[in-house]
């Protein structure tokens, strides 16, 4: 995934940077940028699932350095990938009512 960034989607668009992110926000209530790293979070997620390392899913997402993605993951969902994955490799009980500390999205929803 190539590192997606806010200029490059509205010179995309054919709109200054700095309208796109207005009317992005007031017809989302988020920002592009919150976007674009919540999309990845949930790319992570799937990626992690299905049996990637945390360093692949940091190239696959665009994060490139493990340290990147790891630390955004942790802002995130409260918790290190690599935590995550290990909670998904051990556990035998059903994730999908896992509550989250920061209030994500939850990772362990299909």
């Amino acid at each position: 995934m190539k590192n997606i960034k806010v200029a490059d989607l509205a010179k995309y668009c054919g709109i200054d940077r700095t309208y796109a992110t207005q009317v992005f926000k007031k017809e989302f209530g988020i920002t592009i940028h919150d976007f674009i790293i919540q999309y990845k979070m949930q790319r992570a997620v799937e990626f992690l699932k299905t049996g990637h390392s945390v360093e692949e899913v940091s190239i696959l997402v665009g994060f490139g350095e493990y340290t990147n993605i790891s630390r955004a993951f942790k802002k995130f969902y409260g918790y290190s990938p690599s935590k995550y994955k290990n909670i998904l490799t051990n556990s035998q009980d059903d994730m999908s009512e896992f509550v989250l500390p920061m209030g994500g999205a939850n990772p362990f929803k299909p």
